[in-house]
């Protein structure tokens, strides 16, 4: 991954947990590894376990919801989050949840948060 992509995603990756904390979120992991497969940030509230994969895009970019998470990153984060849920039983179990930031150059970044976006066929 050349180091200008790099960065980026991790001052995405910072962006978003920064704005979990202040919602209400407790960052029980970042940059979580199961096998081949990783999790971005593993959040908690209300007894619910979220497992939450960050894009990072320029402005520039247009992308949507769907475009940002591929079929095999999908499946790679709904097993990984299916080891974690089992590593780490919750109350409410584990939500799947895509975080977009879009980084522009000359204002604040923007954050466009999706609960439950990815939903494992089980």
């Amino acid at each position: 991954m050349p180091e200008k992509r790099k960065a980026l995603g991790s001052a995405g990756e910072r962006l978003a947990t920064d704005y979990l904390i202040a919602h209400g979120y407790s960052v029980e992991a970042t940059n979580w590894h199961y096998r081949h497969h990783e999790i971005d940030i593993i959040a908690a509230k209300g007894g619910m376990t979220h497992v939450v994969e960050v894009k990072t895009r320029n402005q520039a970019d247009q992308i949507t919801l769907p475009e940002l998470v591929k079929r095999h990153q999908e499946r790679s984060i709904i097993e990984a989050a299916d080891a974690y849920a089992k590593l780490h039983p919750s109350p409410l179990g584990v939500q799947i949840d895509i975080m977009l930031i879009l980084v522009h150059p000359y204002k604040p970044s923007q954050i466009e948060y999706y609960p439950d976006a990815i939903r494992p066929m089980f």
